[in-house]
């Protein structure tokens, strides 16, 4: 019963802080934020040894508010931090659009952008497809490590192609 005391007590927090936020921080964002969303980043944040996380919820609960909350505290904490965000290429603008929302600022890489600068760009929202493309494939294994990688839409991700082929190359990039 420990664990669910704590759970609640941990839930109740961050409901107290959307509810009640004495600096007001949360009026300033464009983004509305809702208690389960602030509930969860609190979660996954203040749990030591959590590094790697599978957010899934029902379309349109705010899961890239979610992962967008997560990366504004992880930057706040170090700023040099190296984010790529892999979307779909049909996503790229969405999460742009939701990340500056929340005053995250990333560049854009798909098929009808500009290259970004891989080697010293910090902060991408990449289409995974233009990601895998034969030209890019190679350059992004070689360059150094991302502290910080957001793979949305993971539920496409396989590791056979069909009839138990090569491994896909979305799924050998991730």
């Amino acid at each position: 019963m420990l664990f669910r005391s704590k759970r609640s007590l941990a839930r109740f927090a961050a409901f107290f802080l959307t509810a009640e936020d004495p600096q007001r921080r949360l009026d300033n964002r464009e983004v509305v934020t809702l208690a389960h969303q602030v509930s969860l980043v609190r979660h996954i944040l203040d749990t030591p040894g959590r590094h790697r996380v599978l957010i899934g919820d029902e379309v349109g609960l705010g899961k890239t508010v979610v992962a967008g909350l997560i990366i504004q505290e992880l930057l706040a904490a170090n700023p040099g931090l190296r984010v790529l965000y892999l979307a779909p290429a049909r996503l790229v603008s969405n999460v742009g659009r939701e990340f500056k929302r929340l005053s995250l600022f990333f560049r854009e890489w798909k098929a009808t952008d500009g290259d970004a600068r891989l080697e010293t760009d910090s902060r991408i929202i990449a289409s995974i497809h233009r990601a895998v493309h034969p030209n890019h494939f190679d350059r992004l294994l070689k360059l150094r490590p991302w502290d910080l990688i957001v793979v949305d839409e993971c539920h496409h991700l396989s590791d056979w192609g069909e009839g138990g082929g090569d491994p896909v190359m979305k799924y050998r990039l991730v």
